[in-house]
């Protein structure tokens, strides 16, 4: 599970089939935070077009389930800050997020504790763990 920026989404390059790369690194499961800022609702899923400006806002579908109580995403409406965990997916060249699950934030500090997991996860992938222990040590 990898925290990311939906502007980290949308540059990720592709491989073969339905696999990505960001920072070198092939990412399977993906976490962001975000501002939910339309719902378009049909018979097979749920749309929704969460942004967490750093780039244009990026779709993310879950699939309707009707073993899944209705109430626990009824709370998801516009405006509504939201984790959101699941699979980057492309659909005739436009890239979204297949959601396994998305939960309403409930703590601001969830917002500021992803940057910082988007920034750890970075730099560790990008320039190592020795860098990381630098950057910490340095900040103490």
């Amino acid at each position: 599970l990898i925290p990311v920026t939906v502007a980290q989404l949308l540059k990720a390059t592709e491989d073969q089939g339905d696999t990505y790369q960001i920072s070198g690194r092939e990412v399977y499961q993906i976490t962001f935070v975000g501002v939910i800022r339309s719902v378009t609702e049909s018979a097979a899923y749920t749309q929704y077009a969460v942004d967490d400006m750093t780039k244009s806002p990026i779709s993310v579908r879950r699939w309707v389930d009707s073993e899944v109580s209705c109430n626990m995403y009824s709370t998801l409406a516009d405006d509504t800050y939201v984790r959101v965990v699941g699979h980057l997916r492309a659909l005739q060249g436009v890239r979204y997020v297949m959601a396994i699950n998305i939960q309403p934030i409930e703590d601001c500090n969830e917002i500021t504790y992803h940057i910082l997991e988007v920034i750890h996860s970075h730099l560790l992938q990008t320039k190592g763990p020795a860098i990381v222990r630098i950057f910490i040590t340095t900040a103490n």
